[in-house]
């Protein structure tokens, strides 16, 4: 059999193992590992990216071909009866659809677990589907006159019955983005489409709302039907909350260009001092618990806050050409530093093989 240096690695450290501890004798451990080699395996075609490229020129085509339907004289007929149907119906018309839709990819799931695309692509329809559900009902009962973000509330609330009770990571994503939305053109609405709410702008407000998902993911791990969500729902929440720390060293609680415009960015050092902690936090966290999301998030903006600064502090201060050779070094230096950490580890795998 053969094999590559780190799956080479691995299996001697499986034999090692065994053989430490009895369960093999010298001999056996010998004889396994004459059964594989190192070297370079046969390469294998990528059928898993055609796969999703496939499906989604497919989800296209049918969106087009939708468009495209109204041409036929018959269905153009079908339409014109639909348009003459009440809100309320056609509201219900799409919500069997998407019913039929999600039973239909739930009992496929079911029985062909291994064809992620497509069943997603069916979660997918019956999200659209959902969707132009809940709009024909928001019409109906006129809820887009008034408390529109209840609208997307309440899609929010259904894709997210939907994800958790379907298992569905696509309708999950929805959801999350579904609730984002509402947090935003709720608070908008409250205050009567003021820059504050509360006294917070816009960041700080999802600031309070990437931790409140942080929170939720950490929740999650407590329940077996939503386990499989923590790590999406971790993910969506310490980005919100890392690109809101970001925008609020820049901006600070200001909601007005001409206001911000007239103070010092060193007003906002508080910011600056809770995202650069933030990120430490974040990569200590991520490195203790392999937490590879926390990792690389506090990274990105741990590095996003030094430029950020840059050009705050020095754009102005520093020759241009100047500026560059330093951003050309840093970006240098962390290169550098990463390849001699990649060179050592395959270093180690090398020996270990």
């Amino acid at each position: 059999m053969i094999v590559d240096k780190k799956q080479s690695a691995l299996i001697d450290t499986c034999i090692k193992e065994w053989l430490d501890q009895g369960h093999i004798d010298q001999p056996t451990a010998e004889a396994l590992k004459q059964t594989y080699s190192v070297g370079r395996k046969k390469t294998v075609f990528d059928w898993k990216n055609l796969s999703l490229i496939a499906f989604f020129f497919s989800i296209t085509c049918i969106f087009l071909s939708t468009v495209l339907m109204i041409s036929d004289k018959w269905l153009t007929t079908l339409m014109d009866q639909l348009i003459d149907a009440s809100d309320l119906f056609k509201a219900g018309c799409f919500l069997v659809l998407s019913g039929g839709l999600y039973y239909w990819a739930y009992v496929r799931k079911k029985h062909n677990i291994g064809k992620i695309y497509s069943n997603e692509a069916l979660f997918m329809f019956g999200a659209v589907s959902l969707s132009f559900a809940l709009t024909y009902l928001s019409f109906g009962l006129h809820l887009n006159r008034g408390d529109f973000p209840l609208l997307i509330l309440l899609a929010a609330i259904t894709f997210a019955i939907a994800g958790i009770f379907l298992r569905s990571m696509l309708t999950w994503y929805l959801a999350l983005l579904a609730l984002t939305i509402w947090f935003g053109t709720e608070t908008g609405y409250r205050s009567a489409w003021d820059t504050h709410f509360w006294g917070m702008n816009y960041p700080l407000r999802y600031a309070f709302f990437g931790s409140f998902l942080l929170l939720a993911s950490q929740l999650f791990q407590r329940f077996g039907q939503t386990k499989p969500l923590v790590e999406s729902t971790f993910s969506v929440g310490i980005i919100g909350l890392f690109f809101s720390f970001w925008l609020l060293s820049i901006f600070g609680n200001y909601g007005d260009w001409d206001a911000w415009a007239l103070v010092a960015q060193w007003r906002f050092i508080f910011w600056v001092v809770v995202l650069t902690l933030a990120s430490v936090v974040a990569i200590y966290f991520g490195l203790k618990r392999d937490n590879k999301t926390a990792r690389d998030v506090g990274v990105v903006f741990l590095l996003l806050n030094i430029y950020t600064r840059y050009f705050e502090y020095l754009w102005g201060a520093l020759p241009k050409v100047l500026f560059f050779i330093i951003l050309a070094a840093s970006f240098w230096f962390i290169g550098k530093k990463a390849e001699n950490l990649w060179s050592i580890a395959e270093k180690n795998l090398s020996e270990k093989g």
